[in-house]
């Protein structure tokens, strides 16, 4: 039975996370066969509106790793499910799990918040996601990524991330150095590099940026 408030544990412990572009903590269960709920980010304090871009990039990025039925939350709808941000407070609703699955018919929440994000040139954001099993609130799947586009090793891997999607023929002027001065398509860039972690079997030896984890 799910406690009326359900400490956010399981796969992940809130530990500090390690110094990397992308930190995570992943299991099997987070990429079993299931309907996903996607909420829009929570916005930290001070974090403007124009971040509400990452929605559609975790979106995407989610329905292309093709390990989950994958289905948006509007706004005012996931406002009235789960009024209050969960990584805030490392705490979220039982109550609020289980009429989210009784909305969607999902058993997964995919919840983010987004901690820092810079719109100008160049493009840097830091955000914070979590899977969680609506079932009994454990958390599947934990990831944070601070990516900023001024440092090298970002750029290098955005040339990389940009070259493997889209290709420089497809975007002769400018090439991979319009993801940096764009922030949907940095934000694109960026959930992808946090969305591969979730797979506990995937190759991450060919990026650029540090990234570490713990497959449990």
């Amino acid at each position: 039975m799910l406690l009326p408030a359900v400490l956010l544990t399981g796969c992940l412990q809130r530990d500090p996370p390690p110094p990397a572009a992308v930190s995570f903590r992943t299991c099997d269960r987070a990429v079993a066969p299931a309907r996903l709920a996607v909420l829009p980010v929570f916005l930290a304090p001070g974090v403007g509106r124009g971040a509400a871009v990452i929605d559609e990039a975790l979106a995407a990025a989610l329905r292309e790793l093709a390990k989950h039925e994958v289905v948006t939350v509007d706004r005012p709808t996931a406002q009235r499910l789960v009024p209050s941000d969960p990584l805030a407070s490392n705490r979220i609703d039982g109550h609020a799990l289980l009429a989210l699955r009784a909305a969607t018919g999902a058993d997964l929440a995919f919840v983010s918040r987004v901690e820092r994000f810079a719109s100008f040139d160049p493009c840097a954001l830091a955000l914070t996601a979590h899977l969680i099993d609506c079932r009994d609130g454990t958390v599947l799947w934990s990831a944070t990524a601070h990516l900023d586009g001024s440092r090298l090793e970002v750029q290098e891997d955005v040339h990389l991330w940009h070259h493997r999607t889209a290709g420089e023929a497809l975007d002769p002027v400018g090439g991979w150095k319009t993801v940096l001065v764009s922030p949907s398509r940095f934000s694109r860039y960026a959930c992808d590099r946090m969305i591969g972690t979730i797979d506990p079997n995937a190759r991450r030896t060919v990026l650029r940026i540090p990234i570490v984890g713990v497959v449990l």
